[in-house]
């Protein structure tokens, strides 16, 4: 394997964990996991970017002038390509979907603490606290008729909890997704 070889799979792997899946199982990695935060999230796609860059110049490294970073908008008519899920999808992954569709690659990305912070607004979730004392967001009772379910997996035998957005709870997202935008410009401002 070449070392453009070697920096193009590494970049496969940074891509992946910038964007909350788990490179090695595909699954996705649970919301409170470190790597799901914010900050590490950016880090790991500025990594990425910078590997794109010297992959895409034959293994050189060359500067470039920093990209000045807009606040998050939509092009018109771009949420008619997302990709809905009909299994569920969590909010890290609707923040990506959503994301990916930026009016420009320079846009800051959407963070799923702006979709959850409305969801708590509006009464769809909630802070609970489990028997073993820890607290942890999950669905009310109206959250859980609008589509917003729990659900326990396991990876490398640790169970975790994450929740998941149905077909319902996705388009009630989107329907929304001005109000969540202006969230998201307090939440990175």
């Amino acid at each position: 394997m070449t070392e453009v070889e070697k920096l193009a799979y590494t970049k496969g792997f940074i891509d992946k964990l910038a964007q909350g899946t788990n490179p090695l199982t595909g699954e996705g990695i649970p919301e409170g996991d470190l790597l799901n935060q914010v900050r590490i999230s950016r880090c790991l796609s500025y990594v990425s970017d910078i590997l794109r860059q010297v992959i895409e110049n034959g293994g050189i490294q060359c500067p470039h002038p920093r990209r000045q970073v807009l606040p998050f908008s939509l092009a018109e008519g771009a949420l008619a390509s997302f990709a809905y899920d009909e299994k569920g999808l969590s909010l890290q992954e609707i923040a990506n979907r959503v994301s990916a569709l930026a009016a420009s690659p320079d846009c800051v990305a959407l963070l799923s603490r702006s979709f959850q912070s409305y969801l708590m607004a509006c009464g769809l979730l909630q802070e609970q606290k489990l028997s073993d004392g820890t607290v942890v967001t999950g669905p009310t009772e109206l959250g859980r008729m609008g589509g917003i379910r729990t659900e326990t997996r396991t990876v490398s035998g640790q169970d975790y909890r994450i929740l998941l957005y149905d077909l319902q709870a996705q388009m009630f997202l989107l329907d929304h997704i001005d109000a969540i935008i202006e969230i998201n410009r307090s939440l990175v401002s």
